[in-house]
């Protein structure tokens, strides 16, 4: 063997053992990290935690169906005005004291709330003034029953028009406005137009506060909305069971699955099944599995992706722009993720990715299951690439 054959042959087998060393360093760190950048055996090597794919910043390179295919993207509900706030925003205790009706007190979420891969709720409620009906909200204090006739009001806590005589009489009182609003209220009650007389009692001990809001220098009645209505309620996508929710203000991923359908407040970005492209998701899974799959189990998948190293690594790109502040998870950022469609030819790595969040879903945070996901939700990105190519 020439001298030049010999030295060749020792630099390859120095780039054997850098490489391996590498990748023993790369499995090391934590899965939060970044790129990592060694000098072994005098040779410097560069690895990234990250895909090349993900390092290019593109949506149109990362392999997979778009993220918003499967999902709609909605942000949680905003009561809205200085204040607001103490009115609805109630403890657990609060509501049991005052014995608000639980139709109208939903448990609420915050960012705060969300941890990686699972709600922690920390007991608070929200006085929600809707109901469900055909998908769509109505207000929950529309007039039940009649007094003699029909009552000419829609609302049961329109204190502008009187229904009989009794009101005419009580707004022609030399009395406070609270004590006029208390009287007809209580009068509403006592004749069983009011569907939740306890909510109904403390929002109107609010309703200077709450009827003088005012949102982008409007106020609510320029919006067509009554006194205690919220400034952006959504729609009733926000409370789906299942569904996925994260802080709209984070700087690592932190996406959970919400299998209660808590009603997230305006910190919160929600992903709720968008059912065409949920069903073909849900079907290629149960194809790729052998075995029917749930909503929940579908979530859960995508979950894996959303929680991966690849995710971060935009979350980092979009705080480089910022300098260092908190990035705002949108539907504009959401719309950069692509989720690897399941086959039969990746079952088990499918199946071992699945179980694993559903462990993580439901136990304490544990770094060696968040590393074998985030290994497993790699791999399918590489082989969805690799699909790609061969295509």
């Amino acid at each position: 063997m020439s001298q030049e054959d010999s030295d060749l042959s020792m630099r390859r087998a120095a780039i054997r053992d850098a490489v391996r060393e590498v990748v023993r360093r790369t499995r090391e760190a934590k899965r939060k990290g970044n790129i990592l950048r060694l000098e072994v055996q005098g040779l410097e090597v560069t690895s990234s935690l990250y895909p090349m794919y993900s390092l290019l910043g593109t949506s149109t390179t990362l392999p997979g169906r778009p993220l918003t295919d499967f999902v709609e993207i909605v942000q949680g509900v905003t009561w809205g005005g200085k204040g607001a706030e103490q009115v609805f925003d109630l403890d657990e205790r609060d509501v049991k004291k005052l014995d608000l009706e639980k139709e109208v007190t939903p448990r609420r979420i915050g960012g705060r709330d969300i941890e990686q891969w699972r709600v922690n709720w920390m007991g608070r409620h929200v006085l929600f003034p809707y109901l469900s009906r055909k998908g769509k909200w109505s207000r929950a204090f529309g007039v039940v029953g009649e007094v003699t006739k029909p009552v000419a009001i829609t609302d049961a806590l329109d204190f502008e028009h009187p229904v009989d005589e009794t009101e005419k009489s009580i707004l022609g009182r030399d009395s406070s406005k609270d004590e006029k609003h208390r009287e007809i209220l209580e009068h509403r009650i006592a004749n069983g137009l009011v569907k939740f007389p306890n909510a109904a009692t403390y929002l109107v001990q609010h309703f200077d506060q709450l009827a003088a809001r005012t949102f982008e220098d409007r106020t609510l009645r320029e919006y067509n909305k009554k006194w205690y209505e919220y400034h952006r309620p959504r729609t009733p996508t926000v409370t789906r069971r299942p569904k996925i929710v994260g802080p709209r203000l984070v700087k690592t991923a932190r996406f959970a699955l919400d299998n209660i359908g808590f009603l997230p407040r305006d910190s919160v970005i929600v992903m709720a099944p968008k059912q065409r492209g949920f069903d073909e998701l849900k079907k290629a899974l149960t194809e790729a599995l052998s075995t029917e799959c749930s909503d929940a189990d579908v979530l859960r998948y995508i979950l894996a992706f959303l929680n991966s190293a690849t995710f971060n690594n935009l979350l980092e790109e979009k705080i480089s722009k910022k300098r260092g502040g908190y990035p705002i998870i949108d539907e504009r950022l959401l719309r950069r993720v692509a989720i690897p469609v399941p086959t039969g030819a990746r079952k088990v790595i499918v199946k071992k990715l699945l179980g694993l969040v559903k462990d993580a879903t439901s136990r304490p945070p544990c770094n060696e299951i968040d590393e074998k996901i985030d290994s497993l939700s790699e791999t399918l990105y590489q082989s969805e690439s690799r699909s790609r190519l061969r295509g």
